[in-house]
């Protein structure tokens, strides 16, 4: 199942969300095409040519055996024709949209984004459509019956495919520096020899096609001329011959109803052995597989020799958070932050390096954990707080996701994030509907709302990345309040990423990482005293904050 996956599957580009609701739209789809009445007209078909050969060999066989030669012979033909019908009928469709799409985009003006249009009948694609287009040309070149034929053409497939969803994705970029025309011309260039394959393949379907359509006159004159001459040695007679003729024209009706349907049926074969792979799929990290001590968690982390690569750098990190305290994690962007949080969570698992590399919680070896287990343990409050289309309590109620809480327990985790008084004041209080992500409510009180799902749980570690950097001067001073108040209330161990290091100022700890690696580490006075790493990065913010 999908969603029994790791999350690195996830992040592969063919299992992004628009492609994965693509396929289910169209590959589980492709199913009724070849059940239910198709399926009858297949056993339909199949009884007619049995029972016409029957009724020709019982009058001559010689004959029925004459016009059974031609069966392989129109069956190859139409194989051929399947077979090279599929991926040319993809490319085309999927070419065709692709150069649309550009053609379209180099009709939008920078004007036309600042104003928030676009000109009548353009619409500009999105990261789902970008995605879809690039997996479904590049399955396209890895089917492609001509791809050992030309194996350059396969791969500029996929190069192409990757400029066209680097495009799509990057619409408002590509207009606004006026790469419109560079793109299109990219893209065509990349292109080239895929086109070149599609109409060298179109070439030879058309041959296989017309051969084997033709391949019937042949069969009547065959059929004839051999029927003449066995009348006159007196073997058939005319009735004999014309009830034959007619039994083997059945027979090629049916013959070629089962073969039209060929193509739905080798498409079908396709795409379910495509989802049937995926659903089977056995996912590399089982959330249940693990151990899941009775005891909670007491909140001590530690970090050894710690070797992960992510997505394609290699890094080593030695970290230690004693139980009870909140520590930050600061650095320039890319530095590791927001890795050590899903590290944690373990939604990724460290390499193997040995006994004495891993992530340790209270000494335990994560990767030992069940990942459910470890995960009830969290709290974490990100960026962008992801809400549900349901009411604030029930979002709130997410938080204890092994049982249902009470209304009690709901309003204590509101008052502890600071939101308790705000949802008393709405009309309908706690069963008010927050919309799609969250979006009946403002920045401010979202991330309130996560922070009151993150502590009803009574997390053992609390993970804040960067919790407060999306939110505006006033809503990061309320939601900065509840945080320390969270992190400083009952006995937890807090990892805080933050970008702006203003919020993490009361922090027990400071870790300042470097492309993965710690830097340095202390309390943020010591550090400031030591005028080292961290002195530098609170002089840049703090330049940064007085502009």
């Amino acid at each position: 199942m999908q969603f029994l996956q790791e999350m690195a599957w996830f992040d592969r580009v063919e299992n992004q969300a628009g492609i994965l609701t693509a396929r289910l739209a169209t590959e589980v789809q492709s199913l009724g095409k070849v059940t239910g009445t198709q399926l009858g007209v297949v056993v339909e078909s199949f009884t007619l040519v049995v029972s016409s050969l029957i009724i020709a060999f019982t009058y001559n066989w010689k004959l029925a055996l004459l016009n059974i030669t031609f069966f392989p012979i129109v069956v190859i033909g139409g194989a051929l024709q399947v077979s090279l019908f599929i991926p040319l009928f993809t490319g085309f469709v999927y070419s065709k949209k692709v150069f649309v799409q550009l053609t379209k985009i180099e009709r939008v003006t920078e004007t036309d984004l600042s104003e928030n249009r676009t000109p009548e009948g353009v619409v500009i694609p999105n990261s789902s459509f970008a995605a879809e287009i690039a997996a479904t040309l590049k399955f396209r070149a890895r089917v492609s019956p001509m791809r050992q034929m030309n194996r350059g053409a396969g791969q500029n497939a996929c190069k192409g495919a990757d400029i066209a969803q680097e495009a799509f994705s990057a619409n408002r970029t590509v207009v606004s520096l006026g790469l419109q025309p560079y793109m299109y011309e990219k893209f065509k260039e990349a292109s080239a020899p895929t086109a070149k394959e599609l109409y060298v393949g179109s070439g030879l379907f058309a041959s296989v096609h017309s051969m084997a359509n033709s391949i019937v006159f042949f069969q009547f004159a065959a059929f004839f001329y051999v029927s003449a001459i066995l009348y006159d040695a007196g073997e058939v007679g005319i009735l004999a011959i014309f009830r034959i003729f007619a039994s083997i024209n059945f027979a090629a009706q049916g013959l070629g109803r089962a073969a039209s349907l060929a193509t739905d049926f080798k498409s079908a074969h396709s795409n379910i052995k495509r989802t049937l792979a995926t659903i089977e799929r056995t996912t590399e990290m089982d959330a249940n597989v693990g151990a899941s001590p009775e005891t909670p968690l007491s909140g001590s982390i530690e970090f050894r020799n710690v070797y992960f690569r992510y997505p394609a750098r290699r890094n080593i990190l030695i970290l230690k958070a004693k139980p009870n305290t909140s520590n930050a994690l600061v650095g320039t962007s890319g530095c590791g932050k927001s890795t050590i949080i899903q590290l944690v969570q373990r939604l990724y698992d460290v390499d193997e390096r040995g006994p004495d590399s891993g992530i340790f919680v209270d000494g335990m070896d994560l990767r030992s954990l069940s990942p459910n287990w470890i995960r009830d343990q969290i709290g974490i409050v990100s960026q962008e707080p992801n809400l549900f289309d349901v009411s604030i309590r029930e979002n709130i109620a997410y938080g204890l996701n092994k049982k249902e809480p009470s209304m009690d327990q709901i309003i204590e985790a509101a008052k502890q994030a600071n939101v308790h008084e705000f949802i008393e004041g709405l009309p309908e209080g706690y069963e008010t509907r927050v919309g799609a992500g969250g979006s009946l409510l403002s920045g401010g009180q979202k991330q309130r709302v996560a922070i009151a799902r993150a502590l009803i749980r009574k997390p053992r570690l609390l993970l804040l990345d960067e919790a407060t950097s999306a939110l505006d001067v006033d809503s990061e001073r309320i939601v900065q309040a509840t945080l320390d108040t969270a992190m400083q209330a009952g006995s937890r161990t807090s990892l805080v990423v933050a970008h702006r290091l203003t919020t993490v100022e009361n922090c027990d700890a400071i870790v300042v990482l470097s492309n993965g690696r710690k830097i340095e580490c202390g309390p943020p006075q010591a550090l400031m005293q030591a005028k080292g790493a961290y002195y530098a990065l609170h002089n840049v913010d703090a330049a940064a904050t007085n502009h």
